[in-house]
């Protein structure tokens, strides 16, 4: 699975789309859409989040 997301001060040019592909393959099964953008958090602040909760 692949995502991209683009903010732009004009909210109606921001958009997320999501892309998920064949295993082990570049081939596109499906792409999904979102007239918007998605903020998410990194990886690295969900593993330190993780960490002091242990």
């Amino acid at each position: 699975m692949h995502w991209e997301s683009r903010q732009d001060p004009d909210a109606q040019n921001s958009y997320t789309k999501h892309y998920v592909y064949e295993p082990n393959r570049f081939v596109p099964l499906l792409q999904a859409g979102y007239q918007g953008f998605i903020k998410l958090i990194s990886f690295s602040k969900v593993h330190e989040q993780r960490l002091s909760t242990a």
